[in-house]
Formats: structure tokens, C-alpha cells, sequence
């Protein structure tokens, strides 16, 4: 509301007119998009005109976009992003509901973080100083990792020797390359050691979430030194 008071005789007006209903009113509303100084002049014939001026703070609506929603597995806690605009006004506050799995749920962007499958819907109240609020929503639905352990460690087998490679951790195992086991989508197959190789160890649990391992296999040549050429019965 703009509002001045003096002498009916005074001629009155308003600067910036733009976003005046009536510029040349005593009583009149004024729609500010941004803050704005408005200054109220009354002339008379033969004065010089007297102006009085303030300033009209405007808080913008802020209009919140959090990153899209998402499906993931969650093997490190996952950053959430969001923009607010505009971005020119900073003073805003921040709040999350629920607060769970949340770093801090007063923060622009806090860390999510759970260490289960679930499906986990938040919304953010982002306020100014005096109550303008906006608000977006924002879904994650997590799937559990998979984290192998129990793998077998680097080893050195005699030429031909058959040793047991294993792994745990997950539901499906997939080793390559598969030249030398007999169960290669097993989580302990057997391998035969004709060569040097590094097998690479593939689990994936039902969410399809993976993890990987690498066992490296030397081969040990020295026992084809003490073969015979030749042998006599008699030992």
C-alpha cells in the first residue's frame, strides 16, 4: 500500500510508476516483483516539490529442484542435489521431512545414507525470512551392495596341480576367463594350473548391484625339472 497525506491542493505522485495501480494517488497499492525504493513527490504551482522516499523489501518464492528421482545401489553415501532460485537471495532455510537417513536434514544438500533395500520419499521446505516458501519432493529407492569377502588370496600352484579359487558375498558368481575351472558361475570352482592367469571375480546379488575381486594364480615350472627321461625297474 502506498499511502501519502497532505494538502488536497498538492498534485501527487509515484516513482517507479510501473507497478502502481495509480501513480498519481494518495492511496494506492503498488506490486513490487523485486525490492524496490519508492518515492512520493508532491508538487504545488510555484514550490519546489518535497519527496519522501522508502524502501519496499520484497523475499522472492523460492522455486526448489531437487535432482530427479532415483534408483541406485548404495555402496557410499549419496550427495543430494539442489537448486534454488533465485539464486541472488541467500538467506533462506532449509528443512527436509522426514529427517531420516539424512546428514543433516537442515541443510540445502545433505548425504543420504541406509545400508538396506527400501523406498524413501522426502520433501523440501525451502523459507525466506519472512515465511515465502517453496517446495519440491524427491524419491530414492536403494538396493543393497554387494560386497565380496572371503576371496581367495594370490597363490603359486605346481604345473597341473588342481586348486580351489572361492568368494562370498553374493547370489551370482561369474569368474573369467574360464579356461582352466570346471564351474566358472560357481563361488568356489576348481582350477587346473596350466598357466599364469589373474581370474576376475564377478558377484551380483538379486537387485543386480555387483561387486568385483581379482585372484592372480603363478604357476611353479620346478617339478617338470625332476621328471625322468628314463627309469630302471629295480628303482
Amino acid at each position: 500500500v502506498l499511502h501519502a497525506t497532505g494538502d488536497p491542493a498538492f498534485t501527487y505522485s509515484w516513482t517507479p510508476s510501473a507497478d502502481v495501480q495509480n501513480p498519481n494517488d494518495t492511496l494506492t497499492l503498488a506490486f513490487p516483483p523485486v525490492t524496490t525504493t519508492y518515492t512520493g513527490t508532491a508538487t504545488f504551482q510555484g514550490c519546489p516539490p518535497v519527496q519522501r522516499s522508502f524502501v519496499a523489501g520484497v523475499e522472492p518464492v523460492p522455486e526448489v529442484t531437487i535432482m530427479n528421482d532415483t534408483a541406485l545401489c548404495l555402496t557410499d553415501p549419496l550427495p543430494i542435489r539442489v537448486d534454488v532460485q533465485p539464486a541472488s537471495f541467500t538467506p533462506y532455510n532449509y528443512l527436509w521431512f522426514p529427517t531420516t537417513a539424512l546428514s543433516d536434514p537442515t541443510v540445502k544438500e545433505p548425504t543420504f545414507w541406509v545400508d538396506g533395500a527400501g523406498i524413501y520419499h522426502y520433501v523440501l521446505a525451502v523459507q525466506t525470512p519472512l515465511g515465502c516458501t517453496g517446495l519440491d519432493t524427491f524419491s530414492i529407492e536403494t538396493r543393497p551392495a554387494v560386497n565380496l569377502f572371503d576371496v581367495s588370496g594370490n597363490f603359486t600352484a605346481k604345473y597341473g596341480d588342481v586348486h580351489q579359487l572361492h568368494a562370498d558375498g553374493a547370489v551370482y558368481y561369474t569368474w573369467t576367463p574360464d579356461r582352466q575351472l570346471d564351474f566358472p558361475n560357481s563361488s568356489s570352482p576348481n582350477v587346473t594350473a596350466l598357466d599364469s592367469t589373474t581370474f576376475t571375480v564377478l558377484g551380483m546379488n538379486e537387485w543386480g548391484c555387483k561387486d568385483t575381486a581379482y585372484v592372480k594364480m603363478d604357476i611353479d615350472y620346478t617339478m617338470l625339472e625332476t621328471i625322468p627321461s628314463a627309469f630302471s625297474p629295480n628303482g
